[in-house]
Order: C-alpha cells, then structure tokens, then sequence
C-alpha cells in the first residue's frame, strides 16, 4: 500500500481546486436582495442582473428624503474558494470517538460566486464586494473619499437577503 503525503492546510493550486477551471455560474446572485437592517443609512437594496452575458449591479441607497438610485454598474466575477475544502484540513477531527467532517473540507456547499462592483460619486468611491453564502448575500462596502473634506475611509458590512 502506498502512503501519500497529504497537501499543506495552505494547497491552493489549480490541480487542488477544480472549481477554477470552469467558468463562473453568476445564476445564485441574480436577484432582489433586501438589506437586513431596516435602518441602515446605507444601500438598502442591490440587484443583480444578467445583461448580455454581463452582470450589473442596480443599487439603491438610503436617503434624508427618500431612495437614493445609484444606478447600475458592470460587475467583475470572481470564484469563491473558500466555499471548498480546498485542501485545507488534513486531519480528521473526532467527536466522541467518531469523525466528523469539517465545514472546510465540504467539497461542496451552498456558496456561490463573489463580486467585486465600484460606484464612483465624484467626492466618493466606493467598492462593493459581495459573495453569495447560504442563502444570503453578506456585502462590505469599502468607501473612500476623494475630496479634500478631510473624513476618513471607511469599511462597512451589510447583509441581504432575497
């Protein structure tokens, strides 16, 4: 019998993640996803459509007097591969004396693909990445001013659901 040595907990190489070498299925983002905050000061709702074989971010933020329509912008796919073991648990765990799987060495789960979107608003930019994750859609928001008005950047997370 031959003994192979187990990859690194850190393998992240092409032949260790297949999932690499197929397109990215964008099918799971595209939707209305409602933020979970009903008082959030920030986006309140995304959505994603398909157009053209492209994806499109639609955002609506919120206002002082009302939704504020961001509009709609192109979106870069990337593949998520924290939703696979990817190699990374090496030993079995036990439990009382029985084995049990660890969520990172599911070689499949409910995940889904993630996104990288940007608004620009002249004083602002901001990044949107979002990455479709059991059923809900967790975005953090990394907003960068570019005017002169001194106020620092800032990282926020919002979470959306369908």
């Amino acid at each position: 019998m031959t003994q192979t040595t187990p990859a690194p907990p850190y393998a992240r190489g092409d032949d260790r993640l297949a999932m690499l070498r197929v397109p990215i299925d964008p099918t799971k983002l595209v939707n209305r996803w409602r933020n979970t905050d009903a008082e959030t000061k920030g986006i309140s709702e995304v959505t994603l459509t398909l157009r053209d074989g492209r994806l499109y971010l639609h955002a609506i933020a919120a206002g002082a007097d009302g939704p504020v329509d961001w509009g709609a912008v192109p979106v870069t796919l990337h593949a998520d591969v924290s939703v696979t073991g990817g190699a990374r648990g090496t030993v079995d765990p036990t439990t009382e004396g029985r084995s049990t799987p660890h969520y990172a060495d599911l070689s499949a789960t409910d995940g889904g693909p993630s996104f990288l979107a940007t608004y620009d608003h002249g004083f602002m930019r901001v990044y949107l990445q979002g990455r479709f994750n059991i059923g809900i859609l967790p975005i953090v928001f990394f907003n960068e001013f570019l005017d002169e008005s001194g106020r620092a950047d800032y990282v926020q997370r919002e979470v959306f659901v369908r």
